[in-house]
């Protein structure tokens, strides 16, 4: 699945769901930094409501002083 968004990502950069999504797959595999990056990402891409809620809220769930 992972190699499927990332090639979604270069595909369609601009596409906040993909970049939401990828940032799941990534904190599923330990990936925090990636994840924090796709999530971040996703949001300055003016997402719909309702995956602005979700966006945000990932990105307080992280402790950014763990992220390796």
């Amino acid at each position: 699945a992972i190699l499927q968004l990332e090639r979604a990502v270069q595909l369609a950069p601009l596409d906040p769901t993909i970049n939401f999504h990828l940032g799941d797959v990534y904190i599923q595999i330990g990936r925090k930094r990636q994840a924090y990056f796709q999530w971040l990402r996703a949001l300055k891409l003016d997402p719909d409501p309702d995956l602005e809620v979700k966006i945000k809220d990932k990105l307080q769930q992280i402790d950014l002083k763990r992220i390796k």
